[in-house]
C-alpha cells in the first residue's frame, strides 16, 4: 500500500494506491497535475510543503521518489535506471518524454518499482487493473483519489440473466475450465481461436470486445463475458460503451482478478491474494497468482491440469502434493450461481 499525504496548508492531498501500476485520470483542471507540482516542491525542500509518503508502513525519503514531467528532460540512460533501482516510487506525468521512449513499457514491466501515472488516456503497453484507475475528487477538506469503476474488480461481476454462451479472452486454461465444468447441449463455450480470412486470431484482451460484437451480430444474446480484470483496465470502458450503444441488457459479466487468482481462493487452496501481496515484483495480480499456483501444483496456462479436475497430478503420484486427497471445489461464488441457474432451468440455459 502506498499513501501520499501532502499539503501546502491550503490544499491537501490524501492518496492511497495498491499494486505496481496506478493511474490518475481526468480532464484538464481536475487537479491531477497539481499532485506532481506539490511533490516537486517537496523534493526541492520548499518549507511550505508538508508531506508524508509511506510504502507498506515505512516512510519513503525524498531520495526514494522520482518525478517526471515535461519540465524535466529525460533520455535512454534515465529510462535504464528503472531496472537498477528497486522499491522506489515513480510519479510520471503524461507530458513526460519517458512514457514515449522506445521500449518504455518493457523496461517499466521489468523494473521492480511502483508507478503512479497521471494521464488523460491510459497506456496500452502496460497491464492495467480496472480497480487501479482513479480520478481526483474533493472530500471535505482533502483531495482524494476515487476509483473510476470499482474498489474491487470482482464487484463488477453481474450474472442476472440466463447464459447460453461463454466468451472468454483466455483461449486456453480458463476456456478449458468452462468447457469442463459448464459446457453442455444448452451452453456453448467459445472456441480457442477465431478464423478471419483463413487466419487464426487468438482471443485476448484487445480483441474481446470485437468478438463480443460479432457474437451479438451472429444472434448470441445471453452471453457471459469473462475477463481477467487485473489486466483489462485499458478495455473496460470500451466494453461498457458497446453494451450501452447496443442497448444490450442480456450480457452478463464475470470480472475475476484472474482465473488463477480465482482458483487459489477455492478448495483446497483457500488463499486470497491481493495487489499488495504482488507488490512491485510482479506486473499484475494475475502474474503473481500464476506464479503462486505453479509453485503449488503442476499448472500451465496451456491446459487444464488434472488437479483442477480432481484427477491426481504428477506431484500426487510422487507423494509430494500437499493437497492429495483433499476436497476440491472450484465452482464457487458467481460460478456456483451460474451452475444453479443451469440446474434449475435446464431448458433455458
Amino acid at each position: 500500500m502506498i499513501t501520499i499525504d501532502i499539503s501546502d496548508g491550503k490544499t491537501s492531498f490524501r492518496l492511497a494506491f495498491s499494486g505496481k501500476f496506478n493511474f490518475i485520470t481526468g480532464l484538464s483542471g481536475t487537479r491531477k497535475t497539481l499532485i506532481l507540482k506539490f511533490l516537486q516542491k517537496y523534493s526541492h525542500g520548499i518549507k511550505s510543503i508538508h508531506a508524508k509518503i509511506m510504502l507498506d508502513g515505512a516512510q519513503l525519503t525524498k531520495q526514494d521518489i522520482f518525478l517526471f514531467s515535461n519540465e524535466l528532460s529525460t533520455d535512454e540512460i534515465i529510462l535504464q535506471t528503472l531496472t537498477q533501482r528497486t522499491g522506489k516510487l515513480y510519479v510520471i506525468d503524461e507530458s513526460s518524454p519517458l512514457l514515449h521512449m522506445r521500449n518504455a513499457g518493457e523496461i517499466m514491466k521489468k523494473s521492480e518499482n511502483f508507478f503512479v501515472i497521471i494521464t488523460r488516456e491510459l497506456l496500452g503497453y502496460l497491464p492495467i487493473s480496472i480497480d487501479s484507475i482513479y480520478y481526483i475528487e474533493r472530500r471535505g477538506k482533502n483531495l482524494v483519489n476515487i476509483p473510476v469503476y470499482c474498489h474491487d474488480n470482482e464487484a463488477l461481476t453481474v450474472i442476472q440473466n440466463k447464459v447460453d454462451y461463454i466468451l472468454t479472452e483466455d483461449g486456453r486454461s480458463s476456456r478449458l475450465f468452462f468447457k469442463y465444468f459448464f459446457e453442455n447441449e444448452n451452453l456453448q463455450v467459445c472456441s480457442e481461436y477465431a478464423l478471419r480470412n483463413g487466419k487464426k486470431l487468438s482471443r485476448d484482451n484487445s480483441q474481446l470486445v470485437n468478438f463480443l460484437e460479432e457474437e451479438l451480430e451472429n444472434g448470441h444474446s445471453h452471453i457471459l463475458v469473462v475477463f481477467d480484470a487485473a489486466a483489462f483496465g485499458m478495455y473496460y470502458d470500451i466494453l461498457l460503451k458497446l453494451l450501452k450503444e447496443k442497448k444490450i441488457k442480456t450480457v452478463s459479466i464475470l470480472a475475476w482478478n484472474s482465473y488463477e487468482n480465482y482458483l487459489l481462493k477455492c478448495e483446497p487452496f483457500r488463499m486470497t491474494l491481493t495487489k499488495d501481496d504482488a507488490g512491485c515484483n510482479y506486473n499484475s495480480l494475475e502474474q503473481f497468482s500464476t506464479k503462486v499456483l505453479k509453485d503449488m501444483i503442476t499448472y500451465q496456462k496451456s491446459n487444464l491440469p488434472g488437479c483442477i479436475k480432481g484427477i491426481p497430478c504428477n506431484l500426487c503420484g510422487l507423494s509430494k502434493c500437499s493437497y492429495k486427497g483433499k476436497k476440491r471445489d472450484f465452482v464457487q461464488g458467481p460460478l456456483f450461481q451460474l451452475k444453479q441457474m443451469q440446474n434449475n432451468n435446464p431448458q433455458n440455459t
